[in-house]
């Protein structure tokens, strides 16, 4: 399946990597980064009525954080400006 190259900001806006500034991919590596080493709480949950309503919640940290904000991608698209700024 290939991956949808775009990133949320807070805010709910979703915008293509491609139309990120350079600034804001440096910001969103460190971003990854720290929350790689702090973890980062994943919250998931279910149901179609009250008596089946399920949620669950757990730490994630290190690659697996990185591949949940797909790192290596926005990492590859601050690479491949590199050489126009």
């Amino acid at each position: 399946m290939k991956m949808k190259k775009t990133w949320i900001t807070k805010g709910g806006i979703e915008i293509k990597y491609k139309d990120l500034e350079y600034s804001h991919l440096q910001n969103i590596i460190k971003y990854i980064e720290k929350i790689a080493v702090q973890g980062f709480t994943v919250r998931a949950g279910g149901g179609s009525s009250p008596d089946d309503f399920w949620v669950d919640e757990y730490e994630i940290f290190g690659k697996d954080v990185k591949e949940l904000f797909d790192y290596a991608g926005i990492k590859k698209e601050l690479e491949k400006r590199k050489g126009g700024i």
